[in-house]
């Protein structure tokens, strides 16, 4: 199944994949949230019974159950004191802070989510498949519209897109811990792997 989050419905819409035609055939049934929530990405567990929907507009994860296909929790991202004081269109124009992307670590032991405002990422950890805050960690750069977690889950790339880098952090102990080490990137707004 593909899942297509559409951020102005208010919807996951639902595909499967027919290898004969090729191409992607709807389901009748979508996934429908909170109006307002603007889902932006999704992710599925490894069992492929939840979905983790990120939420732009309302800063929040709602866990899907596929089974019945409604949210049966969601979760704030950001901090007890979000902080857009660093990220000044955020802080003047947009007047809150928005989320990005979401990611499982390859153990499924954490779900990372991005705060673009904020510029944080908020650190869930993954007991009986519903995500639980355990920290905000902050990147020290504006805006992260995406972040890479490496597929051997030893570290994490926070991409930032009004700063022009990626910064790396390492996955050590259920948290992230600053590496120091960054490299200059124009505009990085996602990542991905290429297997060779």
């Amino acid at each position: 199944t593909v899942f297509v989050p559409d951020l102005g419905a208010d919807k996951v819409y639902l595909f499967k994949v027919d290898p004969s035609a090729k191409k992607l055939v709807p389901e009748a049934q979508s996934i429908e949230v909170a109006v307002g929530t603007g889902p932006r990405h999704c992710v599925v567990n490894s069992a492929g019974t939840r979905l983790y929907v990120i939420g732009e507009l309302t800063s929040t994860i709602d866990t899907i159950d596929l089974a019945t296909r409604q949210s049966i929790a969601r979760i704030s991202t950001l901090p007890p004191e979000v902080d857009l004081s660093n990220n000044a269109m955020f802080r003047d124009k947009i007047k809150q802070s928005e989320c990005a992307a979401i990611r499982l670590t390859p153990d499924g032991a954490l779900l990372l989510g991005s705060n673009r405002g904020d510029d944080s990422l908020v650190v869930c950890s993954m007991a009986g498949d519903m995500p639980q805050p355990i920290s905000h960690i902050r990147l020290g750069c504006r805006t992260p519209r995406d972040f890479f977690v490496d597929p051997q889950g030893k570290f994490v790339l926070g991409l930032s897109q009004d700063d022009n880098k990626a910064v790396m952090f390492a996955l050590e102990g259920g948290t992230l811990v600053q590496t120091g080490l960054e490299a200059p990137m124009p505009c990085p707004v996602t990542m991905v792997q290429v297997f060779a």
